[in-house]
């Protein structure tokens, strides 16, 4: 698939993560985990195009999304740090929010 098909693929998975089901929201963050996996060659137009959305993801009341949508950012942890510095103190925040919350329901 050439990049503009991963775009348009990737504006359809971001439509999915408006939705109220959470299966929905879910399935398009899979969606753009495996994109940004898989497609390490346009990182540098997909990443910005995602990372707002996978921030909301990180703060989706439902777990399962939450938990995808962290792993999303596993691929693309070194292009974070130098495309996107500026996020990366959000990321420190909800890191450490969600292992608040995980020590404090022990």
């Amino acid at each position: 698939m050439n990049e503009t098909g991963v775009h348009k693929t990737v504006d359809v998975l971001l439509k999915l993560l408006t939705q109220e089901q959470w299966e929905v929201r879910h399935g398009g963050l899979l969606g753009i985990k495996y994109a940004l996996a898989v497609r390490q060659d346009v990182i540098n137009t997909l990443l910005p195009k995602v990372l707002t959305r996978i921030i909301e993801g990180l703060q989706d009341l439902d777990d399962d999304v939450r938990a995808v949508a962290a792993a999303s950012l596993v691929p693309v942890v070194e292009s974070l740090v130098y495309l996107q510095t500026q996020k990366v103190n959000i990321f420190a925040f909800f890191s450490y929010r969600a292992f608040y919350i995980c020590c404090v329901a022990c």
